[in-house]
């Protein structure tokens, strides 16, 4: 929040739940497809922090999500591995 660009109402309104969204789907992430994982303890500051700043390709093909992750740094490594282990149901759509 420290740049945000509007002083109207309704502009930080979106802002403000844009956050909220945020927030709700980060912790949805750690309680259910990290859960029994090693990332279900990491904070949401550190998975914003670390891997908020990663540069990756998702490539898309038939069935399958593929996340092309150029330098792995320990939590990354962590994060792609319980991203593997979890079953494709909870990523199909």
């Amino acid at each position: 929040m420290k740049n945000l660009r509007t002083r109207k109402f309704d502009g930080i309104q979106a802002f403000l739940w844009f956050i909220f969204i945020t927030h709700n789907i980060i912790s949805w992430m750690k309680n259910t497809v990290f859960h029994e994982t090693d990332m279900e303890n990491v904070g949401i500051g550190t998975l914003i922090n670390k891997l908020g700043t990663l540069v990756a390709e998702v490539r898309r093909t038939a069935g399958t999500i593929e996340i092309v992750l150029p330098e792995l740094s320990a939590l990354a490594r962590k994060f792609v591995e319980c991203m593997q282990k979890k079953p494709n149901s909870i990523w199909q759509t």
